[in-house]
């Protein structure tokens, strides 16, 4: 899981999970699912946390 802040977004989302797609490959990591963005906050708030996670498995 890879934590980001900011606005939710498709392109922040596909960014970010690119970057967890490397960090999972130099560990060895399998990834075997899609892709899996959750938003914590209401659309209002000003400070916002999201994650981005796949569902892994090892090699």
């Amino acid at each position: 899981m890879l934590s980001y802040g900011g606005l939710l977004s498709q392109e922040r989302n596909m960014e970010f999970g690119q970057k967890l797609k490397a960090w999972c490959d130099a560990e060895g990591l399998v990834i075997e699912g899609p892709l899996e963005v959750y938003g914590y906050n209401a659309p209002y708030e000003v400070i916002r946390h999201n994650e981005v996670a796949y569902p892994i498995g090892r090699r």
